[in-house]
């Protein structure tokens, strides 16, 4: 793999205050290697929650579910959010959204009998479904990966917000939907997923602020914050590229341009 990879983010990090190299990572340690683990994820959420193109989908279309099923009997492990769900004799597959009393879904093929099996894709979660209800509103879940969630394109005008991990709209002061919304979504990618710039940036990143909790030396912050720099303006410059950002194509050139026609959405 091209670029950084975790551990050597969290060699970095460790570099910076003059500790060893690591030879494996200790994910769910209490060592030193550990809590330079813990910085880099924390920079990887936080850069990528600011947006970028690498991680960014636009006019994503979100549907509240539309089966609602009453359940017998306990629930096996944990179901989530997003994931598919199988009826077993019927085959009839649906997305996930939630459970209260009864489970939450958006079908996706087939037809729910109730009275089998349903078994998450993801998670391997089971439960015997009851008989199924048709619904025409419901609570829009989002997938755990989402940081940030705005509407997008013809669904522009909408007030929402995330509570609890789901769509609030601010607009009624409800969590239910009746209706699908096209969004725009930031999600947060493995550390492995981004692109090379990136992963140098959190790295960097996260060596600056390791070495300031557990070194502090002011001889070593000027290099680091320089170094950091330097790979924030490259990774920058590389979104941009990628982005093929037009100012040109804002709705406000259109309107300062005089020109009708739809709206044309941009980042």
């Amino acid at each position: 793999m091209p670029g950084l990879t975790k551990l050597q983010a969290v060699n970095k990090c460790l570099s910076a205050i003059h500790e060893w190299p690591a030879a494996a990572l200790d994910t769910a340690g209490d060592t030193i290697i550990t809590r330079a683990e813990e910085e880099v994820d924390k920079y990887c959420t936080q850069l990528q929650q600011k947006g970028f193109h690498e991680n960014t989908e636009d006019d994503i279309e979100l549907f509240p579910p539309d089966l609602q099923m009453s359940l017998t009997g306990e629930v096996t492990g944990t179901f989530i959010a997003g994931e598919t769900v199988t009826e077993t004799t019927s085959g009839a597959t649906g997305t996930f959204y939630q459970i209260d009393t009864d489970m939450f879904l958006l079908v996706a093929s087939g037809e729910f009998t109730g009275g089998e099996t349903l078994t998450g894709s993801d998670s391997s979660a089971t439960v015997t479904g009851d008989v199924p209800t048709a619904i025409t509103e419901g609570q829009i879940v989002l997938a755990a990966d989402v940081l940030e969630a705005d509407t997008w394109g013809a669904s522009a005008g909408r007030d929402v917000t995330i509570r609890d991990g789901k769509l609030f709209d601010r607009d009624n002061n409800t969590l239910v939907f009746t209706e699908s919304l096209k969004m725009q979504l930031i999600r947060e990618l493995p550390f492995a997923e981004l692109s090379v710039g990136f992963r140098f940036w959190i790295a960097c990143a996260a060596a600056v602020r390791f070495q300031r909790s557990h070194l502090g030396s002011k001889n070593a912050d000027p290099e680091l914050l320089q170094e950091m720099a330097d790979a924030r303006d490259t990774f920058y410059r590389s979104n941009a590229d990628r982005a093929d950002h037009n100012i040109l194509r804002t709705p406000m050139a259109r309107q300062i341009q005089g020109r009708g026609g739809t709206y044309i959405p941009t980042r």
